[in-house]
């Protein structure tokens, strides 16, 4: 019989979960479905998670978590080379992070960052995790650029506020309401246009 005390049991399911919402996209992950791959019945998933739509918000911040990893990585980068005080290595890191958040996005409506975001209007407590998560990012992006305004790397008249919702959020907006001619521009063109906007030399990096 099932001990359903078992950490390793919720973990897997979760972990099931998020595979397939990953795979498939959250509209196409049913509680069967996770159920038969996980190995255990459907009401253990309730016994767990008390509903489905609480197994699917941490499913989706687990692959929230995973896909954003390379781009959280990214942004430590570019924070490390304002220690050293290397320019050039931040601005290289700066817009290989827009490229790579662009081309997310350039999956579509079914794969990308919309797999993950879907649905997660319907329930306040995801959109409660996710907005903090958001939130957490781009205060990063932000004092990224604030400091390099302070060093003379970012051109001062330049609103990086503005310039970093106009970018950032925009690799996001166009999984969900960019038609193909959207999705169609090429990450690098975003990426030089961001950085000729910004840096103060106004040479953008290959």
């Amino acid at each position: 019989m099932e001990d359903t005390n078992n950490v390793e049991t919720r973990e897997r399911i979760v972990t099931t979960a998020a595979r397939l919402v990953s795979q498939r996209g959250r509209r196409k992950v049913r509680v069967i479905d996770v159920a038969k791959s996980a190995n255990v019945a459907a009401p253990t998933i309730y016994y767990y998670f008390g509903s489905f739509e609480r197994l699917m918000s941490e499913a989706q911040e687990m692959v929230y978590q995973q896909l954003s990893a390379p781009l959280k990585a990214s942004l430590g980068e570019a924070e490390r080379a304002l220690e050293r005080g290397d320019q050039e290595g931040f601005w290289v890191v700066i817009g290989s992070h827009l490229e790579s958040a662009w081309q997310s996005g350039q999956q579509g409506r079914d794969g990308g960052v919309a797999k993950i975001l879907t649905g997660v209007l319907s329930s306040e407590e995801t959109t409660q995790k996710f907005e903090q998560m958001i939130d957490e990012t781009y205060a990063r992006w932000s004092e990224l650029m604030h400091e390099g305004k302070r060093r003379g790397w970012v051109r001062e008249d330049a609103d990086t506020e503005a310039l970093i919702a106009i970018f950032w959020s925009s690799s996001v907006g166009q999984a969900f309401l960019g038609g193909r001619r959207m999705r169609a521009i090429d990450a690098a063109r975003v990426r030089r246009t961001f950085l000729a906007m910004s840096r103060a030399n106004d040479v953008a990096a290959d």
